[in-house]
């Protein structure tokens, strides 16, 4: 809210999207080995991954799941998360989530083919993990990625089921090195792909984890492992909800819940545009029937301008395909996995009070909202956008008063825009349930409110770079109005109240 407004754009445009990277089964072909966990004990999995937002709650999900046994975690070297950070927070979350001993291994940083580049920005927000502080790790990696895969599939007296939710590259280097790694699969699950929608890299055919290495793709398709493919497609029918937000900070029973909750909170930008990625991979495992799947003939583009492009193809291989996901029954299994089994407690029922009481905040925080925005287009605003988003490498004299202008008038208008909101807001009927946070959320506003005075006098002294600094900086006052008045969405949300209660 108030001149939040005036630098939305540039915050958006700046957002760290990281990407990673299923309804009644239409399914026929039920006897896979895949598909049948139940019968024969525990689904042995590998998960080869990157640790990003997504690819690491697929990783907590399935630590915790009660019908998984975990083999190992391989780390495509190709992936968003470079090999040493990636392999250290890895070792750290398993340790988190009570697997110690799961190896843990890095592969290749060179693509098989030609191949494509993450965004820096991204590597050094999947490298940090920001949102959790796993400590040091107790142990090292167990060598490469490539014979780690191909050891641990031989080991065991079945074959194994493979996820894969990066970029496919330790896979197709492991299929060339050992040849005997295919008949030791059973299936591979793997999270890429665009096929009656675009892709979301930047050459909008296909999606990153097949632009990364296209090459590795089409060595994993024409390896005569049966393939299930979670592509976008069947994705973008399960996107990260605030309401799914909720219902996991009221359901947390295990350190690896509570670890994808931080990681959430961490990453405001998933509200952009997240989807469950990889968590619809890995959960499709547990239970097919989440997703919807047609059989089709698929190749991968692996050079040129469309680039890990997948298309239905007569000439190609034939794959499994999800088309369409479950998103109430998929959202219910994601939460109950990340708790070890237990399933999240019935959603609370607001009562008619509730209702009113939240009905009307955001009635007058949409009047608030519409009010502030008013104040963009003021005089004063207007000759502001004359130079602002020139990126003036200093201000001239007029310049100054313009940003000072602009100021006063914006911070006196929006105060009295919070009062009259305040006010509104502190004549509700309360109901107990919410009196806490109500409470800290009018407190917050009446600080804001209470600064006016001393904000003005810091603008009048401030000059140049400083004016400059002051203008963009962001406002401790407006950051604890948007914290209080979230934890008050949050009440809501449990309750099922669809709505924006908050000011934006």
């Amino acid at each position: 809210m108030t001149y939040r407004h005036l630098i939305g754009s540039i915050a958006t445009a700046g957002a760290l999207l990281m990407t990673a990277g299923c309804g009644g089964s239409g399914s026929t072909d039920t006897d896979r080995e895949g598909d049948r966990g139940d019968a024969v004990g525990l689904h042995q999995v590998i998960l080869d991954y990157s640790p990003t937002l997504s690819d690491v709650t697929a990783l907590l999900y399935l630590t915790q799941h009660p019908g998984v046994e975990l083999l190992a975690v391989t780390l495509s070297g190709t992936g968003e998360s470079h090999c040493g950070p990636g392999v250290v927070n890895t070792i750290g979350l398993l340790e988190m989530a009570g697997l110690p001993d799961v190896p843990v291994a890095c592969g290749p940083t060179a693509t098989i083919g030609p191949g494509n580049d993450w965004p820096d920005e991204w590597r050094e927000r999947s490298d940090a993990l920001v949102g959790i502080d796993i400590g040091a790790p107790s142990r090292g990696d167990h060598g490469n990625a490539v014979d780690l895969l191909a050891t641990i599939a031989s080991q065991q007296e079945r074959p194994v089921t493979i996820v894969a939710v990066g970029p496919l590259t330790n896979l197709a280097a492991t299929l060339r090195q050992h040849d005997d790694f295919a008949s030791n699969v059973s299936e591979i699950y793997t999270m890429g792909g665009a096929f009656d929608i675009s892709g979301n890299a930047p050459n909008r055919s296909a999606v990153w984890n097949y632009y990364i290495d296209p090459t590795s793709v089409d060595v994993v398709f024409e390896s005569g492992i049966p393939i299930t493919v979670i592509p976008l497609d069947a994705t973008d029918d399960v996107p990260v909800t605030k309401q799914w937000y909720a219902a996991l900070t009221r359901h947390r029973t295990t350190a690896a819940a509570t670890a994808v909750h931080d990681l959430l909170a961490a990453t405001p930008s998933w509200e952009l545009g997240f989807s469950f990625w990889d968590e619809l991979a890995a959960a499709v495992v547990l239970d097919p029937t989440l997703v919807t799947y047609e059989v089709r003939r698929v190749s991968v583009v692996t050079d040129g301008e469309r680039a890990g492009r997948t298309r239905t193809d007569d000439q190609g291989t034939s794959v499994r395909v999800a088309v369409s996901a479950d998103a109430t029954r998929f959202e219910r299994e994601l939460l109950t996995g990340l708790n070890a089994g237990a399933p999240p407690p019935e959603p609370l029922t607001a009562t008619s009070q509730e209702v009113a009481y939240f009905g009307a905040v955001g009635e007058s925080a949409s009047e608030l909202d519409a009010r502030i925005g008013e104040l963009f287009e003021s005089p004063e605003a207007a000759i502001l956008d004359e130079f602002l988003f020139d990126e003036p490498a200093a201000l001239t004299p007029e310049q100054e008063q313009a940003v000072r202008l602009f100021m006063e008038t914006f911070w006196t208008g929006a105060v009295e825009l919070l009062e009259r909101h305040a006010v509104e807001v502190a004549t509700l009927q309360i109901p107990a349930s919410v009196q806490q946070t109500h409470d800290a959320y009018l407190a917050a506003v009446d600080a804001l409110v209470d600064g006016e005075a001393e904000r003005l006098k810091t603008l009048a002294d401030l000059k140049g770079d400083d004016l400059l600094g002051f203008l963009w900086a962001a406002d401790t006052g407006i950051e604890r109005i948007d914290a209080t008045c979230a934890q008050l969405e949050m009440e809501a949300l449990l309750r099922n109240l669809d709505g924006e209660f908050c000011p934006a």
